[in-house]
């Protein structure tokens, strides 16, 4: 019997956008201020995943009221990051189109204290440190952790693409060198645990956005946005025969909003609402 499937289904889908960059670069702003009713649903499950995230400082306040906020407790990060990813949210609220999770760093940080307590994942006992009888024991994560956290991001990003609803994943930004006789040079990219995942991790979006501040006397809270690749920066989009290539880098206006409707109009015009 055959393992395979000829698969005669629509050739859309809801997109799958990553965005990145370094502290206090605009990207919960960014990946928060959509066009709500339009393509994205008029509402979106918010992962707030950083601390204080919850709290909606860093988000515009025209955009809060179009926010679900779920918060991860942290008692089992596996477990609360597959709920949510597999989680059927129109059950919370039909109106979510888009779920926007901040950040995925922070979770895979989660992943990796939680495996190295756990002990289970590392072929070497780890290091512990404190008195495991009060709040001051911790451990240090070993090799086996790394890799289980690693693969463990992957698992959950899987589950969140079957989900039939916009995904925008947001991270810090980190840069990793190739291994001694490993070919290829110096990349930049979104931030996990272990710098392997910088590599591979852009490939399962349509889309990676890279996040900027410009610190300038006039305008402190200037931010730049490049969709491409720059240097060592991963960047780029899927699309299908756009009315217009979008520009490398776009300075963002005080409301992000603008951004999204030329990703809409001109870039993807023919992918699928929600």
């Amino acid at each position: 019997m055959s393992k395979i499937e000829i698969y005669e289904g629509p050739t859309t889908s809801p997109e799958r956008i990553c965005i990145y960059g370094p502290p206090k670069s605009g990207k919960s702003r960014f990946a928060t201020a959509l066009e709500y009713g339009q393509r994205w649903g008029k509402k979106a499950a918010y992962v707030c995943a950083d601390s204080q995230s919850e709290n909606m400082r860093s988000i515009l306040p025209q955009y809060r009221d179009n926010l679900v906020r779920v918060r991860l407790p942290g008692t089992d990060p596996l477990e609360e990051a597959v709920e949510v990813a597999v989680k059927d949210w129109s059950k919370v609220d039909a109106e979510i189109g888009t779920i926007v999770w901040d950040t995925l760093t922070t979770t895979s940080k989660n992943l990796l204290r939680h495996y190295a307590n756990s002990g289970v994942f590392s072929s070497n006992h780890n290091v512990q440190l404190g008195t495991k009888a009060l709040k001051s024991w911790h451990t240090s994560p070993m090799e086996g952790d790394y890799g289980a956290a690693q693969n463990s991001i992957g698992f959950i990003l899987t589950h969140l693409f079957s989900q039939p609803l916009h995904v925008i994943v947001i991270f810090h930004a980190d840069w990793a060198e190739p291994k001694a006789g490993a070919g290829g040079g110096l990349v930049g990219g979104p931030e996990t645990v272990g710098r392997k995942a910088i590599r591979w991790i852009p490939g399962m979006f349509d889309a990676v956005f890279r996040t900027h501040r410009i610190a300038t006397t006039d305008n402190p809270d200037k931010f730049r946005i490049f969709t491409d690749t720059r240097g060592i920066w991963t960047g780029g989009y899927r699309t299908q025969e756009p009315k217009q290539k979008m520009p490398g880098s776009i300075d963002l206006k005080p409301d992000p909003a603008h951004f999204w409707k030329t990703y809409r109009d001109e870039v993807t015009p023919d992918l699928t609402s929600t």
